[in-house]
């Protein structure tokens, strides 16, 4: 990831005044690294992410746990699935 995009997400990790105007929901699937999640943030939107397996929503997760696990927790190299059970 580029330093500049690096940087917005860092911003929104740590609760910077963002302005969201609408919501956008990604689809998900469980197999993705959570780096290939967080590249398909957008600046001005916040995201509820709808987790998918063989095309049927098999549960949720907030922005803002993606952000936790890849920040804090370091899970850098985790898939979404892995999230799902560990909160």
């Amino acid at each position: 990831m580029n330093f500049v995009f690096m940087r917005f997400l860092l911003e929104r990790y740590y609760g910077k005044k963002m302005d969201f105007k609408r919501l956008r929901p990604l689809n998900i699937n469980g197999e993705e690294f959570l780096y290939e999640v967080l590249e398909k943030f957008q600046r001005g939107k916040k995201h509820p992410l709808l987790i998918m397996k063989d095309g049927k929503e098999i549960g949720h997760l907030d922005e803002n746990e993606v952000l936790h696990a890849y920040f804090a927790e370091k899970q850098i190299d985790a898939k979404v699935k892995d999230l799902m059970y560990s909160y």
